[in-house]
């Protein structure tokens, strides 16, 4: 979010009491951890430094898992590269997407080809 225009610090959502970057949730063994920023729109031109992925869900699953005490734990896969291939790439990554997972969570997952 960036309404500075109004005030409030970059990334700050007004009238929410809500950290910029929450700190909450579990770690997966063998994963590494990342800053994932959020927004109501279709990246298109990444070029933020205070993230390192972005996901439209994440922050308001995280926030309310946060606010309730229940265990949270956020798996992405990057899927594109937030540029004018992004469309093209995501159907094509869904797929590798769909097995990474399955490995991750021990899941058989069969691809189209089987």
């Amino acid at each position: 979010m960036d309404v500075r225009g109004l005030g409030y610090e970059l990334y700050k959502t007004p009238l929410s009491d809500m950290p910029v970057v929450l700190e909450y949730g579990l770690a997966m063994d063998g994963l590494p951890e990342a800053v994932c920023g959020t927004g109501d729109n279709f990246e298109m031109d990444h070029a933020a430094t205070a993230y390192n992925v972005v996901d439209m869900e994440s922050y308001a699953l995280a926030m309310i898992a946060m606010k309730e005490n229940i265990p949270f734990l956020c798996l992405k896969y990057i899927s594109d590269g937030a540029d004018d291939d992004a469309a093209e790439d995501w159907t094509v990554q869904v797929h590798k997407a769909a097995v990474a997972y399955g490995d991750i969570l021990k899941l058989k997952v069969k691809t189209p080809a089987e």
